[in-house]
C-alpha cells in the first residue's frame, strides 16, 4: 500500500490507512456489495475494522482531514457491562479472522 505523507504539516490531502472507524464512512455501494459488506457475526465493534480491510481488496482506505464530521455518540461503553463483554467477543471474532499480528 502505497502510503502519502503530509507536506509541511498540509491536512487537505487524504492520506492511505489501515482502519477507519465506523462513526463515518463513504464507500461506494457497488464494491461494498461485491466484497459482501458488512460482516454480520460483528454484532457491535470491529465490523468498521473488518470492513475496512474488506474493502481494500477494492480500492483504497483513506483518512480525508478537509472533511469535518460530527459524530453525538460514542456512549455505548457507558451502558455496562454487557457492552465490554460484546466488545471483547467482537475483538475475538475480528483477530481470529484476520489475525492476531495486523500488518
Amino acid at each position: 500500500m502505497t502510503r502519502r505523507s503530509r507536506k509541511n504539516g498540509d491536512d487537505s490531502e487524504a492520506v492511505d490507512v489501515e482502519l477507519v472507524s465506523g462513526c463515518c464512512m463513504f464507500l461506494r455501494t457497488q464494491d461494498a456489495k461485491a466484497q459482501g459488506a458488512f460482516d454480520e457475526t460483528f454484532f457491535v465493534y470491529f465490523e468498521d475494522f473488518d470492513l475496512s480491510i474488506t474493502m481494500r481488496r477494492v480500492g483504497r482506505v483513506v483518512y480525508a482531514p478537509s472533511i469535518n464530521i460530527i459524530h453525538h455518540g460514542g456512549n455505548s461503553a457507558k451502558k455496562g457491562f454487557n457492552h465490554i463483554l460484546l466488545f471483547a467477543r467482537s475483538a475475538f471474532r475480528f483477530f481470529n479472522k484476520h489475525g492476531w499480528k495486523l500488518s
